[in-house]
């Protein structure tokens, strides 16, 4: 793992969020690793209204131009 690796799940870590490494292959067969977190509670409210309704992604957003994919997971409010 890299450093910037390192530090994200040191510093997710220190804030108490679920982190993992994961690797990825595309369909041209091109590899990719990243990080997966979130913290508990939303964890608990996928787990209890089991749907997404939006996945977003974004790239080159940030200083080490990672890809971003926010997933909204809708409450029972509908929101």
């Amino acid at each position: 793992m890299t450093l910037q690796v390192l530090e994200a799940f040191d510093k997710l870590g220190e804030l108490k969020w679920v982190s993992s490494p994961i690797q990825a292959i595309s369909l041209d067969k091109t590899y990719g690793r990243g990080i997966v977190f979130a913290y508990p509670a939303r964890l608990e409210r996928l787990a209890q209204y089991g749907h997404l309704s939006l996945i977003d992604s974004t790239h080159k957003t940030n200083q080490l131009e990672w890809k971003l994919f926010t997933l909204i997971v809708r409450d029972q409010y509908a929101s």
